[in-house]
């Protein structure tokens, strides 16, 4: 109650704020002009969107493109601060975002079904409120009206999906509760680029990279957010680049990279990350250009 209390308070406080000066000016109340009011000398006045990066500290009011108040929040050092509100298309607040110290918490006043409009008029999210937040439906749209982003739950569990806005597939993230179970990503040609398991709040599972032309670039495992087991990579070409071994996420064991023309280019083994043992160095025909011998990561021995 005394946060909604303080809140309402700035609120009235910015538009008392924001009532002096010429903020009737038709001319301006659009989607090209900001109204400032200057922090140290509390005078308003209008500035063009392209002068953004100029403000340092003062309160902002942004419009629709017929005039009517679209956004109002705070600047401090160059950055929002403190709350940003939101106006729908009737004038009245339906939420805003809160502005803490290494993150932001967006709230919106009412639960229920919702339809939220850039200041172009434009639809830009549609979906369910549920705990005054965005629910378990819930879809963004792009500025040329093709969808953003999809989300369709139940109980908290289900796909979001989002897209290029080419309308081409970007990414997939299946829920379950407050975790993801998969997670992909696609390259805008509508290749798949990434696959990845996520258990308990990190990467869990097979890891799969391709390039953009389809082919597989690496191949591995994680174990609780770290990598683990062995790891296989490769060139767009197709030939094997190398494979890799890892324990808790550093290298560990055998390790060995290839030339793209299939001759071996290093061999060596690690422990902890470190280099341990006899590494041999070779050239792209074959020939043997260093061996050494490691311990601890530092060479003791080495012949030409």
């Amino acid at each position: 109650m005394k946060l909604l209390y303080a809140l309402v308070l700035i609120l009235v406080l910015i538009v008392a704020g924001c009532n002096t000066g010429d903020t009737n000016d038709k001319e301006k109340r659009n989607t090209h002009w900001d109204w400032w009011v200057d922090a140290s000398s509390g005078r308003g006045t209008w500035i063009p969107l392209s002068d953004h990066p100029t403000w340092t500290n003062g309160i902002y009011t942004s419009f629709y493109y017929d005039g009517k108040v679209f956004e109002r929040g705070t600047i401090r050092e160059g950055k929002h601060v403190d709350t940003t509100f939101w106006f729908d298309r009737e004038g009245n607040v339906y939420g805003y975002k809160l502005h803490l110290k290494d993150t932001s918490i967006d709230y919106f006043i009412k639960d229920g079904p919702i339809k939220v409009f850039g200041n172009d008029g434009k639809i830009r999210m549609e979906g369910i409120v549920k705990d005054h937040k965005s629910g378990d439906r819930w879809t963004e749209y792009y500025k040329s009206g093709f969808k953003q982003r999809d989300c369709f739950l139940v109980n908290d569990t289900g796909w979001c999906i989002k897209y290029y806005e080419t309308e081409q597939l970007e990414d997939s993230m299946f829920f379950m509760g407050n975790t993801f179970a998969v997670v992909k990503h696609w390259f805008e040609n509508g290749q798949l680029a990434h696959s990845v398991g996520w258990k308990n709040n990190q990467f869990d599972g097979e890891l799969l990279d391709y390039y953009e032309n389809g082919q597989l670039k690496q191949k591995g495992f994680y174990k609780k957010g770290q990598f683990d087991g062995q790891g296989e990579y490769w060139y767009p070409s197709g030939k094997l680049n190398g494979i890799v071994n890892y324990q808790n996420g550093v290298t560990t064991g055998r390790q060995i990279t290839y030339f793209e023309n299939g001759q071996t280019q290093v061999e060596a083994f690690t422990v902890d990350g470190k280099l341990e043992g006899e590494q041999k160095i070779y050239n792209e025909q074959g020939k043997l250009v260093k061996d050494a011998f490691y311990k601890n990561g530092m060479e003791v021995n080495k012949t030409p």
